[in-house]
């Protein structure tokens, strides 16, 4: 079966700080909630909240449905509607997902460039992943 990596999110680009808090993710809840909610339809699930964005990383099946799955998830966790959360958010698919992943770790993608408190970031939440049985092969390779 064929896997498709995904990553929505929302930040300082696409969102003042009052949208950036309303849709603020805290791991934990976001894992226990959106995993059980998604459920099959995503096989891999990682979680980046920091105060200038939140990115979700989902390796789902292909043709699986999951890009409207995982934004519902993301509104009804933040206790909003999906429609609210819709113009706000940016979604990467296959090698632009890992191309943008590497961008965040790196800094490129911060509100001040090369800012080093990003890799630490990312790295809490993929041992969170880890901790939570959500990074398997794919996440644990990236």
């Amino acid at each position: 079966m064929q896997h498709d990596i995904h990553i929505f999110g929302l930040n300082y680009r696409t969102a003042n700080v009052e949208v950036r808090e309303c849709f603020a993710l805290k791991e934990q809840e976001t894992f226990e909630s959106c995993a059980r909610e998604l459920g099959k339809a995503v096989d891999e699930l990682m979680v980046l909240s920091t105060c200038n964005r939140v990115e979700i990383l989902v390796v789902s099946p292909v043709g699986s449905g999951t890009a409207q799955r995982v934004v519902d998830c993301w509104a009804r966790s933040s206790a909003r509607a999906a429609g609210e959360l819709a113009p706000h958010i940016y979604h990467h698919r296959g090698l632009d997902a890992v191309r943008h992943l590497f961008q965040v770790a790196a800094g490129l993608d911060s509100m001040v460039l090369g800012e080093p408190q990003i890799l630490g970031q990312l790295k809490q939440a993929y041992r969170h992943a880890v901790e939570q049985g959500h990074a398997r092969v794919v996440v644990n390779r990236l």
